[in-house]
């Protein structure tokens, strides 16, 4: 198949299925995924082909790279609901909980979500849903629910992300909680200038002009 061109083995490979030849056919769908490995309509025929064949671990990996080459079609989801269903309940409802939020559906994602951190003892795992389940919280403005989560998410992992999100919840309402939080972020994240940046605000919000300016990164910050 040496110097063949994406389309051309696209055509092969159809002409081997026509004829049930369906191991070369994965064999041209794959060659032409290495062609281009952008293309999402070969991508979309390889993990096809894969799952018709029952190359199930080939397929999750070819619908995932689908996944993020257009996380915004459902076709990937879909497929990934049918290989996950016996095997893996926590991908199942991980998949299961994006699929409902591209479909603007959080309030159901949200008990997928907790569905999947109950399907898993792996504590990354745990920590990548509670984080997914803290940011739906915050979209349909159930803070304290999301607290909760960042919070459990800190008893386990120190995360940059986590801290800024859960002082921005606390921000509008708590500006003491939202400063201890931000001094912890501190502590792990000297460098930060996301983290130093809010710790400015905070002070000058409060008005303590000497600490703001401790922490100001930029030049407007220091005038203000």
């Amino acid at each position: 198949m040496a110097n063949k061109t994406v389309a051309e083995a696209l055509i092969k490979a159809q002409k081997f299925e026509e004829n049930d030849k369906y191991e070369q056919a994965y064999e041209c769908y794959k060659y032409a995924h290495e062609l281009d490995k952008s293309d999402t309509d070969v991508l979309q025929q390889l993990a096809t082909a894969a799952q018709m064949l029952q190359y199930n671990n080939d397929a999750i990996t070819y619908w995932n790279m689908f996944m993020s080459l257009k996380p915004e079609d459902p076709i990937s989801y879909t497929q990934l609901l049918d290989l996950y269903f016996h095997d893996n309940k926590y991908e199942y409802y991980m998949t299961r909980a994006k699929l409902k939020t591209i479909e603007d559906r959080l309030p159901q994602a949200v008990d997928d979500y907790k569905k999947a951190i109950n399907n898993t003892t792996d504590e990354k795992l745990i920590i990548e849903a509670r984080y997914l389940l803290a940011k739906s919280y915050e979209i349909i403005n159930k803070p304290m629910q999301a607290i909760d989560e960042y919070l459990r998410i800190l008893d386990y992992n120190h995360n940059e992300n986590v801290y800024l999100s859960l002082a921005n919840l606390y921000y509008a309402q708590d500006k003491s909680a939202a400063l201890n939080v931000l001094l912890s972020a501190y502590e792990h994240y000297p460098q930060s200038n996301n983290v130093k940046e809010f710790l400015c605000k905070i002070y000058l919000a409060t008005g303590d002009y000497k600490k703001a300016e401790e922490f100001a990164v930029n030049s407007y910050d220091k005038i203000k």
